[in-house]
């Protein structure tokens, strides 16, 4: 397999494609867990752009914000944690590569970061916008229905939960870790019949779910309104009020500031996204292909694996890019 020499450009377009919607590639894997899904694959790219990158630091951080400015265009409505886990994996990925190079252990260590820290994200906005009585809350809950049928555990039933969570996280970082830092040695041996492959996009597609910004504020007043109940709070007025200020802050404040700071930044970001716009097409294509090609593996785990080495090979190979 012979590397394109816009490597770097296709990479960054496969990764804005991920984080903007993934097109058709979680729907055919109908996988619920996409911050897993989207944290291996920001480790395979990043990873990869270390690879192939001249100056580590400027290409990993240019791609970054160019990346957050499509998720930014196309999907406006993200939340804020999704940028930031754009931001942080970017960032980390240049600092780790850019000061240690491309090898076994950095990638791992790289990896297994990222992974953790999409586990981590959401227990730690939780407590910032809830408080920790909402991990109090959660325990006596549990406890409850527990003592409902005759037992008398008293564990913190949370705290093992994200435990048990994040230690899941952190043996699919490690997983993540080994097989990225393989993927060039996997490519250079790949073999595609690129004549046999559909040259058109499958225009039956299943619906795309959105979330929706008022949809989790009602999640945070339900989940308040729980605390307040099972705490059976002196002051229910002070930790309405405290959410509320920080659930505004948040996403009126925070949101606005980070979209502002990403439209002043990305270098050369409309002539970006003009190009990302113009190459959808061809990465939907590129996506029916590899699902094609890995359709016949029929343990998940392998056709996922199968499927993203087909799809980085129909990007990166130069005699398949503009096949």
């Amino acid at each position: 397999m012979k590397i394109s020499t816009k490597a770097i450009y296709k990479l960054t377009l496969l990764w804005a494609f991920a984080e903007s919607g993934l097109g058709g590639m979680l729907h055919a894997f109908r996988l619920p867990v996409t911050g897993l899904v989207l944290g291996a694959f920001a480790v395979i790219i990043i990873s990869l752009i270390a690879q192939y990158a001249q100056h580590t630091w400027g290409d990993i951080m240019k791609a970054t914000l160019l990346v957050l400015a499509v998720k930014l265009t196309v999907s406006p409505h993200s939340p804020l944690p999704a940028y930031i886990a754009v931001f942080f994996q970017g960032l980390a990925g240049a600092f780790i590569f850019s000061m240690f190079g491309r090898n076994r252990t950095s990638v791992l260590f790289f990896s297994v970061l990222v992974l953790v820290e999409s586990a981590l994200q959401r227990p730690l906005l939780a407590t910032l916008l809830l408080g920790t009585e909402v991990w109090l809350a959660i325990d006596a809950l549990i406890n409850q229905v527990l003592g409902f049928f005759s037992f008398t555990i008293d564990h913190s039933f949370s705290l093992i939960f994200i435990c048990v969570y994040t230690f899941l996280h952190l043996v699919w970082g490690v997983l993540v870790g080994f097989w990225s830092y393989a993927i060039p040695k996997k490519l250079s041996m790949l073999s595609v019949d690129i004549e046999k492959l559909p040259r058109s996009i499958s225009t039956e597609r299943p619906p795309m779910k959105k979330s929706k910004l008022i949809f989790w504020m009602l999640v945070m007043v339900v989940i308040l309104a729980l605390v307040l109940y099972l705490l059976q709070a002196s002051n229910p007025f002070y930790y309405l009020v405290r959410t509320s200020l920080l659930l505004a802050g948040v996403y009126f404040v925070l949101s606005p500031l980070l979209r502002a700071f990403l439209k002043r930044s990305a270098a050369n970001k409309e002539n970006f996204l003009t190009s990302f716009s113009q190459a959808v097409p061809s990465l939907q294509l590129s996506v029916e292909r590899a699902y094609q090609l890995a359709s016949s593996e029929s343990r998940l785990y392998k056709r996922y694996t199968k499927f993203i080495l087909y799809l980085l090979f129909l990007n990166l190979n130069v005699d398949a890019v503009d096949h």
